[in-house]
């Protein structure tokens, strides 16, 4: 049984910088929950397994246009699919609690041309420098299939 409560950010739009600032709260809380999952469960399946592919958030929810469900991996798992986020949460704790690597969510405001809007796309950081840059950026969505 899944738990699948509706996150609703109220006033998207009105002030951008803190638009930006809650959806990486919301995003690194996605990761915070993964981390969890990880460490509970070590032989939970790698997201490049095969255990999951890519599905836009249109697909998920058969073509609406205002719905982006997120999942954490053990949901994921269980419906065989991701979006953006999700893949890049689930790889972000891989590399956290797996691999060792620091990693984090990193998004960023993309056009879509077919749903005719503006969305975010999501990827993950790894491996910080000295002064704290990130070098390294990785895109969960492409190698599942993201088109």
């Amino acid at each position: 049984m899944d738990y699948e409560p509706r996150l609703a950010i109220g006033g998207w739009g009105e002030n951008p910088a803190l638009d930006r600032a809650r959806l990486q709260i919301h995003l690194d809380a996605l990761v915070a929950s993964n981390v969890a999952i990880l460490r509970a469960y070590p032989d939970f399946p790698r997201i490049y397994s095969g255990v999951v592919w890519y599905r836009s958030p249109e697909d998920q929810c058969n073509g609406c246009d205002d719905d982006d469900p997120w999942s954490d991996a053990e949901a994921a798992r269980r419906q065989g699919f991701v979006d953006c986020e999700d893949a890049a949460a689930w790889l972000a704790a891989e590399r956290i609690v797996r691999d060792g690597i620091p990693a984090r969510v990193a998004f960023r405001i993309v056009y879509d041309a077919r749903a005719r809007r503006q969305r975010i796309h999501v990827t993950i950081e790894t491996d910080t420098r000295r002064d704290g840059s990130w070098i390294g950026r990785e895109d969960p969505a492409l190698v599942l299939g993201m088109k």
